[in-house]
Formats: C-alpha cells, sequence, structure tokens
C-alpha cells in the first residue's frame, strides 16, 4: 500500500506539503530550521496524518535526550531570565543595574589611563575579561567584596550584591539573578556594562544544557544501541510493537550504565567540594528512573 503524508492544515512554518510515494522506512533529512521536527510534530499532534496509521500509534522520541520532548525542565529557569532582564536593564524604578557598571567601568578606566596610560587600561580589562571565563560556573564574580581590585570591590558591593538572593549551587542559578549575570559574563566574555538581553537568554539556557548534556554524555553510546537493537528486532519480527516495549525489552536485557553514572557523579562532588552533591542510593538501579523536571539538577526517584 503506497504510503503518503498528507498535512491537514497549516501548521507552524509548514503552509503546505508535497509528498511523494515513501518506502516502509524514510529518513528526513534537511538544513537546520527547514522543519523537519514540526513535520515529526505535525504527525504526533494529529496535524498531519499517514493513511492506515492512527495517531496513537505515532509515538515522537527526542534522541538527543531520550524522552518525549515536551519536557518543562527549563521553565525555573526562563523565569529567571524574565525577572532578571527586567531587574538589570530597567531597574524596576530605580537606577539599572547595567547603567551603574557603566559608571564604575567609566570611572575607574578613566583613573587606571590617567595614572599608567592608555595601554594600561586596555590591558586591565582585557586581563578582567579573561579572569570572568575561568570563573566557576554557577557562582558569583567577583566571589566578595574582600579582594580584588577597587573596580571589583565597587562592582560587587553596588552591583553583584544587590542581585544576589539565595546560595549558589554548583549545577543551577538557584534563582540567583547574579549568578546568572555572571554566567551571562563568562559565555559572551563580557563586562557587565556590555551585556545584552541576548546574552542574558543565551545563559539562561546554560543551567539546563549543562544537566542535559552530562546526563547525554552518560548515555549516548547505551540510547544509540538501544535504538539500534530495537530497529534490529523490528526488522526480525515485524508487527504491532511499540517503541516504547522494545525499549523496556532493551533496558530489561542490557541495564543502564549505573557505574559509569556513579563515577561522573563523583567527579561532579569533588569538583564542586559539596559532599552531598549528587549523593544517591544506586543499590537497587532497577527501580530507579531519571528525572529531568527538576531545573536544579538530576533528581532519582525510586
Amino acid at each position: 500500500m503506497p504510503i503518503h503524508i498528507d498535512l491537514l492544515q497549516p501548521y507552524l512554518s509548514i503552509g503546505a506539503l508535497e509528498c511523494p510515494e515513501l518506502p516502509d522506512f524514510t529518513v528526513l533529512t534537511g538544513r537546520n530550521g527547514a522543519g523537519k521536527t514540526q513535520l515529526l510534530q505535525a504527525l504526533a499532534h494529529g496535524q498531519a496524518v499517514v493513511a492506515g496509521i492512527r495517531q496513537w500509534a505515532i509515538e515522537l522520541y527526542d534522541m538527543g535526550s531520550f524522552h518525549p520532548p515536551d519536557s518543562d525542565s527549563g521553565r525555573q529557569s526562563r523565569n529567571l531570565a524574565r525577572t532578571t532582564l527586567q531587574k538589570y536593564l530597567t531597574g524596576d524604578g530605580e537606577p539599572p543595574p547595567i547603567q551603574v557598571a557603566s559608571e564604575i567601568y567609566e570611572r575607574h578606566a578613566d583613573t587606571i589611563e590617567q595614572q599608567q596610560g592608555n595601554d594600561a587600561r586596555e590591558e586591565y580589562f582585557n586581563n578582567l575579561r579573561h579572569r570572568i571565563q575561568r570563573t566557576r560556573d554557577f557562582s558569583v564574580f567577583p566571589s566578595d567584596g574582600n579582594h580584588g581590585s577597587a573596580y571589583q570591590r565597587e562592582l560587587y558591593e553596588r552591583v553583584m550584591a544587590p542581585l544576589t538572593t539565595g546560595q549558589p549551587l554548583a549545577n543551577s542559578f538557584n534563582s540567583n539573578p547574579a549568578v546568572l549575570i555572571t554566567m551571562a559574563m563568562k559565555l559572551a566574555r563580557k563586562l557587565p556594562h556590555e551585556l545584552t538581553r541576548h546574552d542574558i537568554l543565551r545563559a539562561s539556557n546554560y543551567e539546563t544544557a549543562t544537566i542535559a548534556n552530562t546526563i547525554s554524555g552518560v548515555f549516548a553510546t547505551y540510547r544509540a544501541d538501544q535504538y539500534d537493537w530495537a530497529h534490529a528486532r523490528f526488522e526480525a519480527e515485524p508487527g504491532p510493537v511499540r517503541f516504547t516495549d522494545l525499549a523496556a525489552e532493551y533496558r530489561e536485557q542490557n541495564p543502564p550504565p549505573w557505574d559509569t553514572l556513579r563515577n561522573v557523579m563523583a567527579e561532579m562532588r569533588e569538583a564542586a567540594g559539596q559532599d552531598g552533591l549528587f549523593d544517591f542510593d544506586f543499590s537497587d538501579p532497577s527501580n530507579i528512573r531519571l528525572d529531568m523536571t527538576s531545573y536544579q539538577g538530576f533528581s532519582f526517584k525510586a
């Protein structure tokens, strides 16, 4: 029976679809932004159909994370980004912190130039940008107001300290605008007064990406082998079987690499200097599932 994809109505950027006859196994390729994912989403959401296949029988999985892509893991980070943008760029009726940072920069830069010359001014702030890049993830720069140059001390006292709320964690912003601003500085290689809205929004995605990428690094080979095994299994015994059932069968025969995960967690604890970080009981891995809904880090639930 010929297989066709029919678009019932325009979906996001896909206004119309001309689909030739497709084989039983089809690979969809195209440049970034061409609409590949949108077409798959249209199928999964019933906005596009394949004759003879019901909507409930269509499963959409994201290879990057091996879970349905409708996760809300970054919601709290996005909320923090919005409040930080409002506070940092507009000031909520007060002089915005970015303006204060600019005034501090201009005054200290002029002092350095008057005392040591223009070359010293450029060298100082270029060195400071490099130092910011080496700042530990999810920390506040400068770390406190007692060390560093006069510029750094005033920057901390008047810009960073008023933004600091809660305690920064080794793997999250913890609703701390100062940590988000520091991460934006680090990723953009900029001083505080040079930041843009885009820089802060980009940094807000770093938290979830860091968590997800760490998980992906541990399980990438495992997931790829799982897909290969499931496809070969289906080819050998075709029939009405759901991928989730095949994935469960694979996991039963090939438990996830928990030992590797333990080692990664231990390395992260040591790097963060926090003994209790990611300290989970892996005594019965078969009863543990990964929960990526917490923006603050990994949580393991029985």
